[in-house]
């Protein structure tokens, strides 16, 4: 997809349990049937993933990249997300975009790479929060361009005591909060927004935030859980569950069985 002087592009997401692999695969399954996406790397940076599931990562041509956070996070459950940050260190590619893997894409997202030519980061603002908060900007979208500079700002403010509580959407906005370029509004959306009638229209992302994640729950749930939702939120809830059979069901046995297991301790989580 590129010529001689063209830039090298990726999509990267990153993984840090066997569930979170499995959503990564299950986006990227989506992501191809999409126009230009279609033909677009896709990368992985995974941390406590079973050998199974980045076998069947490396199956698809996902590139697979072992890495651990640059520290824990301060919270159990996203001990790990700090691991996101990574994304800023040179891996081979002159422009990167990222997703957070608890998402599902709608449109072609290839015309936001040309959103900011020039920017070292885009990213949508987080539009949920309000409007003086620390964090202005949304992790869960990014276009960046990885450098080692970039990087090594990333590794001092992690490694600064007033960041010791910090999660990852904090850090980019603490350090790059007043450089950031704007991927435009709608582009991101989040599943919440749908828990009642009469969402938006989709944008070209949806993150599940607000709602629960689609793994938590099966369709059938989420209609008990959430009666008056609107009926994009169950379609997007059904789509997801529907690319997850697609991809489970060419796993080796022993591979699916540990995505059910994984599956079930997520549905007892939450």
């Amino acid at each position: 997809m590129r010529g001689a002087n063209a830039e090298r592009r990726a999509y990267v997401f990153y993984a840090t349990d066997d569930a979170h692999a499995l959503a990564v695969m299950v986006f990227v399954h989506l992501l191809r049937r999409l126009g230009r996406a279609a033909g677009r790397d896709c990368m992985v940076l995974h941390h406590r993933v079973s050998a199974g599931l980045v076998a069947e990562m490396r199956r698809r041509d996902i590139v697979t990249v072992a890495k651990a956070p640059v520290r824990p996070a301060p919270s159990w459950y996203f001990r790990d997300c700090l691991l996101k940050l990574r994304i800023f260190e040179p891996m081979g590619y002159d422009r990167l975009m990222y997703f957070d893997a608890d998402s599902i894409p709608r449109e072609d997202p290839e015309p936001l790479f040309d959103v900011a030519p020039a920017a070292a980061l885009a990213a949508p603002r987080a539009f949920w929060l309000p409007a003086a908060t620390r964090s202005r900007w949304s992790s869960a979208l990014m276009v960046l361009r990885p450098s080692a500079e970039s990087a090594a700002r990333v590794s001092r403010r992690v490694a600064a005591p007033e960041s010791r509580n910090l999660f990852d959407m904090d850090v980019v906005n603490a350090e790059f909060g007043d450089e950031i370029a704007e991927l435009p509004a709608g582009r991101l959306r989040l599943s919440a927004e749908w828990n009642a009638r009469g969402g938006p229209a989709g944008g070209t992302v949806v993150h599940f935030s607000g709602t629960g994640k689609p793994w938590s729950f099966t369709p059938s749930r989420l209609r008990r859980l959430l009666p008056g939702a609107d009926p994009f939120l169950l379609d997007i809830w059904q789509l997801w569950w529907d690319a997850r059979e697609e991809v489970v069901a060419s796993f080796a046995w022993r591979t699916r069985a540990r995505a059910e297991l994984a599956k079930r301790f997520y549905q007892r989580v939450w």
